[in-house]
């Protein structure tokens, strides 16, 4: 019968010596302000060693400049007797566009 030193000398060595492990984590989110936290944290073996890295990362190239709070132009083109109203859809707007 084996102590129970000699039982945890194996299992150290089977740590060292297993297959690495390897996950796959995709996150997205809309939001600006990006953290993820982990319900449970990762429990990882201290007898093994260990690498992270981020694969990839994208964003859009566009912040949304136009809101329902901000939608509505009024232009006069009579120097203020008449106004027409141009509300435009929210989203994200380059200058030409807003100026088209």
């Amino acid at each position: 019968m084996m102590s129970d030193q000699s039982l945890e000398k194996i299992q150290n060595l089977s740590d060292i010596l297993s297959s690495k492990e390897s996950y796959y984590l995709t996150f997205n989110s809309n939001k600006t302000d990006f953290n993820i936290r982990f319900a449970n944290p990762l429990k990882l073996n201290p007898n093994r060693k260990y690498e992270c890295a981020l694969q990839y990362f994208s964003t859009s190239n566009y912040l949304i400049n136009i809101t329902e709070n901000n939608n509505n132009f009024y232009y006069s083109a009579d120097g203020g007797s008449t106004w027409i109203t141009i509300t435009l859809e929210e989203g994200a707007y380059e200058l030409v566009h807003i100026q088209n």
